[in-house]
């Protein structure tokens, strides 16, 4: 998960002197790609800290959590 986070982050900074145009091969479109999946992770550990036990402990994704549910 690490490297993958990485390779998406040296996308994103890759493509800040690219033109953006979102074709396949570029390196704007790698960057939306990395962009999608990393968000997807995101969610991911957001929706399994959401639906897992309480915890002493208070995180990033518990703030979130807190913040979201005091919308609803």
């Amino acid at each position: 998960m690490e490297r993958s986070l990485w390779k998406c982050f040296d996308a994103c900074t890759r493509v800040l002197l690219a033109f953006p145009l979102c074709v396949p091969g570029t390196a704007f479109y790698r960057c939306m790609q990395g962009r999608k999946r990393v968000m997807k992770m995101l969610k991911e550990q957001l929706g399994a800290r959401r639906n897992g036990p309480e915890r002493e402990a208070i995180g990033f994704f518990d703030l979130v959590i807190h913040e979201m549910d005091k919308r609803l």
